[in-house]
């Protein structure tokens, strides 16, 4: 079965092009690693420097080889002086849980 993660960030003012730059350059190799599904990116138009990222895997595994890619090493210490505050969700799809019950 699938995972997502929602992650919500709050950037530091001024620092949200940057931010952006950061995500996007991580993007791109993320989307041919193995077991990526999708992925989203967005900016949040009432709170400035707020954004939401989504990724779907196809099993946790596949997940944790990404979080631990160099990759995402590199794109997590980049963003540490950027972030203010972020929340991060690791969840099932509900509809696809209720199905296999």
């Amino acid at each position: 079965m699938t995972v997502t993660v929602f992650v919500t960030v709050a950037v530091h003012a001024g620092c949200e092009l940057e931010f952006e730059a950061a995500v996007k350059s991580v993007l791109i190799p993320t989307r041919s690693q193995a077991g990526f599904v999708k992925s989203g990116f967005y900016r949040d138009i009432a709170v400035r420097g707020t954004f939401v990222l989504y990724e779907v895997w196809d099993s946790e595994a596949d997940l944790q080889r990404h979080l631990q890619s160099a990759g995402m090493s590199s794109y997590l210490q980049a963003c540490e002086t950027l972030v203010r505050h972020k929340a991060v969700y690791l969840t099932q799809n509900a509809e696809q849980l209720a199905t296999a019950a």
